[in-house]
Order: C-alpha cells, then sequence, then structure tokens
C-alpha cells in the first residue's frame, strides 16, 4: 500500500511540476478595499471616465473610442458624427418616472444611450421594459419625442454570461468586452493622457477581469484544486500520519534532544521533575548545569535553566506555572505549533528568549532594563547566530535560527532534533559565557525586584 501510495504522490507530484509558476497578482484598489463587487463603484467609474467634463484629463478621447467601438457591432446599429462629441452628455442615476437608469449618454435631439449595469445582481420585475415605455428621463430634461425613434438605444451591462434583459430593445454588451476595449485605448494611447489616469484605467480594467474572468493564477489554483481532489486519499493518509509523528515529537522531542547531546549526564528523572528529561553539563572549574526539557505541549517547548523559574516569595526554584502566579521566568523556547510552517516549508528552526507569561509588568520592565544595560557584555558573548530585538517593553528579547537538514537524515524528525542539538550546543555549551551573562541579568533582576 505504500508503495501504491508513493506512486500516485510521485504522479502528483509530476503534475505539479507542469504547472507554470505564476504569482498572485496585486489586488487592485476596489479589492484591497473590499469593494470589488460593488456594482455603484464600476457604473461610477466607468461613467466618470465617459464623462468628458471629469478632470481625469481624457476630455472626449475615451467617450470617442467606446461610442466608435459600439457602432460597429452590429446588434447595436447605432452610428454617430464626431461632431457630435462637443455636445455629448454623460449622466448617472437619472430620474424617470419608472426608476432610475444608471446611466445616459446623449446628443440633444439627436441620439441618446440609456445604460443599465449589472454584476451579481438580476433585473428587477420590469425594470428594462420600464425605462423602455418611459415618454422622458425628467432628470435631464430629455423627452423621447423630441429624438428620433431610430435613434433610441438601450445597453444591458452585465457580465458575460449573465441572463439577457427582459426588454427586447436593451442590447446585452459585456463586461469583458468593455474591458477588452478599455485596454486597448490604454495601449493605444502612447502616453497622451495623465499617467495616473492610465494607471486607473488598468486597475479598473484589472478589478473587471480578475472577478469575471478566469486568470492565469486562478487557472492555476483550479487546477490544483482538482489535482487535490483527484489525490485526496493519498494526501489524507500521508497527512494523517505525518499528524500522529508530530503529536508523538511534541511529547518526547526533549526525551530525544537529551539523548542526542554528547558528553553530559542524562536521566529522565535526575531529581527535578519526573515528566521533563533534565542534563546535567559540566562547565568550567568543576561547575555545572541543570537543563530542563519542558516537553509535552503543542506549541511551547521549553528549554529552562534550572534558577531562570523562581518564586517571587520565597526564590526557590520551579518549574511549573505556579496556581497564585508568584513566578519570574524566563526560558529559551522553540515554538513548535506557531513556527511548524517555518520549520516544515523552510526547513528552519528559530530559538526564541521570552519571559514566562506569568510573569508582572514589573519584573519585565526589571529584567529588560538590566539586559539593555549590560548590552555591551551580551553582544560579545553571544554566539553569531542570535539576533537581538527591540525589546523595550517586550516579552521577547532575542531569536536564534538554525537549518534543519532534510536531507542529512532519514526523517525531518531526526532531522528536527538534531537542529535542536546544534541550538543547544551552540547557545548553551559552546557560548556559556552568554548564558552565564544572561544569568547575571536575571539574578540583578530578581534581587531589585525583592525590594
Amino acid at each position: 500500500m505504500v508503495t501504491t501510495i508513493k506512486s500516485r504522490l510521485d504522479e502528483l507530484k509530476r503534475q505539479l511540476g507542469l504547472l507554470p509558476e505564476i504569482r498572485e497578482p496585486p489586488l487592485t484598489l476596489l479589492q484591497v478595499l473590499d469593494r470589488s463587487h460593488q456594482e455603484q463603484d464600476w457604473q461610477k467609474l466607468l461613467f466618470y471616465f465617459l464623462s468628458p467634463d471629469e478632470p481625469h484629463g481624457l476630455e472626449h478621447a475615451l467617450l470617442d473610442y467606446l461610442l466608435t467601438a459600439l457602432s460597429e457591432r452590429e446588434e447595436l446599429q447605432h452610428t454617430f458624427s464626431r461632431f457630435d462629441l462637443m455636445n455629448v452628455q454623460v449622466k448617472q442615476e437619472v430620474s424617470t418616472n419608472q426608476g432610475r437608469p444608471d446611466g445616459i449618454v446623449w446628443s440633444p435631439e439627436e441620439w441618446f444611450i440609456c445604460w443599465e449595469l449589472k454584476i451579481n445582481a438580476i433585473e428587477s420585475q420590469g425594470q428594462t421594459q420600464g425605462y423602455v415605455d418611459v415618454e422622458s428621463f425628467r432628470g435631464i430634461g430629455l423627452v423621447k419625442d423630441n429624438v428620433p425613434p431610430d435613434k433610441h438605444f438601450y445597453i444591458f451591462l452585465a457580465p458575460a454570461d449573465a441572463d439577457p434583459p427582459k426588454a427586447n430593445e436593451f442590447i446585452q454588451i459585456s463586461w469583458e468586452w468593455i474591458a477588452l476595449k478599455i485596454q486597448s485605448f490604454v495601449a493605444e494611447s502612447h502616453g497622451e493622457y495623465p499617467a495616473r489616469t492610465m494607471a486607473q484605467l488598468n486597475d479598473f480594467v484589472g478589478t473587471i477581469r480578475s472577478e469575471l474572468e478566469m486568470t492565469e493564477y486562478q487557472e492555476n489554483e483550479q487546477e490544483m484544486a482538482e489535482m487535490f481532489v483527484e489525490y485526496y486519499h493519498e494526501i489524507s493518509e500521508v497527512e494523517n500520519a505525518f499528524e500522529k509523528q508530530w503529536e508523538g515529537f511534541t511529547n518526547d522531542w526533549g526525551t530525544q534532544l537529551a539523548q542526542s547531546v554528547e558528553k553530559t549526564n542524562f536521566a529522565e528523572n535526575l531529581g527535578l521533575v519526573e515528566k521533563y528529561p533534565t542534563l546535567d553539563i559540566d562547565i568550567q572549574d568543576g561547575q555545572s548545569q541543570k537543563w530542563i526539557f519542558r516537553q509535552g505541549m503543542s506549541d511551547w517547548g521549553g528549554i529552562l535553566k534550572e534558577g531562570w523559574w523562581k518564586r517571587t516569595d520565597d526564590l526557590s526554584n520551579i518549574y511549573e506555572i505556579p496556581d497564585d502566579g508568584k513566578l519570574a521566568g524566563v526560558s529559551l523556547y522553540h515554538r513548535l505549533e506557531n513556527n511548524r510552517d517555518l520549520a516544515i516549508e523552510n526547513k528552519m528552526l528559530e530559538i526564541e528568549f521570552w519571559h514566562s507569561a506569568s510573569n508582572t509588568d514589573r519584573f519585565v520592565k526589571q529584567f529588560n532594563r538590566n539586559f539593555e544595560e549590560m548590552e555591551a557584555e551580551i553582544k560579545r558573548t553571544c554566539p553569531s547566530s542570535v539576533k537581538l530585538l527591540d525589546i523595550t517593553d517586550s516579552k521577547k528579547l532575542f531569536t536564534a535560527s538554525y537549518e534543519i537538514h532534510r536531507n542529512k537524515h532519514d526523517n525531518f524528525f531526526q532531522a528536527y532534533t538534531e537542529a535542536l542539538k546544534e541550538a543547544f550546543v551552540d547557545l548553551v555549551i559552546e557560548n556559556n559565557m552568554f548564558i552565564t551573562t544572561i544569568d547575571e541579568v536575571y539574578e540583578q533582576s530578581i534581587e531589585m525586584y525583592q525590594f
């Protein structure tokens, strides 16, 4: 069965390799504002750029271009003279006794085009027929009888797959076609118009296409979604297996780490906390340090030096968070759940130095103040892997990163454990003066905290 799953996943990998690498396009402004589905915003943008009176710098240019393109469509049968352009007017939300068409473009006593725009909504009952039947567009003082009957035009602007308008007089035009024409206009303009306006037009086209057309990025996504469905069983099998392995690792990473560190004394119950593995490390002058690996939590994997967690009342060493909250503690951590993607995808282990969540603000500020005062000594003794952070009132003071060499080990968890070992040796054993410096900061802080 394992062979079958592997062959199926190999095929999935091959198919994924055939897909082009296409990045997700930047969001348009309307998408950033979460208004890319707002019909009124599309309407405002379209008629803004078509109106020669607006300060976009296009004057009649886009209006001319679009009217010309419309006249070339057989179903509209509309021709116009460029001499009309100086008299053409554009108005949105024109009142009538049958509602408000989204826009009217007209040349007084020559012709008019009544526009109704849709994105996702369907036509209201009798909406387009009502606009055909009205005698006038009273909001602009346009009486239909004053315009030749064959110069009455109606456009229903909607997505290409939208239901057709109810009134036969309305000609259905797609937003996709409008986007194509605007894009062609921009391409043919050759820097004749303001750059900001051209950028806005391109952004508008991007919104239309992102919402109504399948981009290459979306096509990739769709293909990958189909692959997920096709290979769902195999993906689930390996994912479930990994989750079980991960859960086991969260419970015994400390044991694996303690067993891997050489030239140290290890026992699961060295006399501190039975459920946490402990290392006794010989350092210079016959002194030793005890380190406790607080395993068994889904996220916070603590690497705790004995003496870095004390009660604030009697200064006794503790290894669990007390119920009464009387704790002043700092510790090294590797965040299992929080940094899981970093470890699996980027093959990086990040070690972090944190205050305990139970620390009072007073102790945090005192410790951080002392830490900053000893910054020169800390920089001198810390290994190159350490990155000091801006710690004004922060509970995280520094990080250190180590590569997880997956290809050098039989499995991911062995590689993760080896990275933990490298971090421990680097931070604690080979650079113990760094730990000694942190000890000094802690002792000063707990002493000042007491008085």
